[in-house]
């Protein structure tokens, strides 16, 4: 994934607070975020290099998403088997987005009287 969010030099180590977190712009990774806000704040739009469009920064937060869901695993040191857990052991789970079907999407469960 290309970097679009390309700050100057001369403020990489300027510190500017946002998402919580006070770390200096040339070290932050959610530069995505301030590029946001300087679409609608002028003032933010003096630390990048080129202010990327909206499109592109949600072009790169979609990619960014399905790099995540195409990479997420889960490490532990333990396997759960039947509700219990060997030590030592590693456990890899991955994701995958899958269409609901059709025929699941509109069902309502009824209300059953007898309970």
């Amino acid at each position: 994934m290309e970097n679009i969010f390309e700050i100057k030099p001369e403020f990489k180590t300027a510190v500017v607070g946002f998402n919580n977190s006070g770390l200096p712009l040339g070290k932050r990774s959610d530069l995505h975020l301030l590029a946001e806000m300087a679409q609608y704040s002028p003032g933010l739009r003096k630390y990048f290099v080129a202010v990327p469009t909206m499109e592109q920064i949600n072009d790169y937060k979609a990619a960014r998403f399905m790099a995540a869901i195409a990479n997420t695993t889960v490490e532990n040191n333990t396997e759960k088997t039947n509700n219990s857990t060997l030590p030592g052991e590693k456990v890899t789970q991955t994701m995958a987005l899958v269409p609901m079907p059709k025929a699941v999407r509109g069902f309502k469960a009824k209300k059953n009287k007898n309970i």
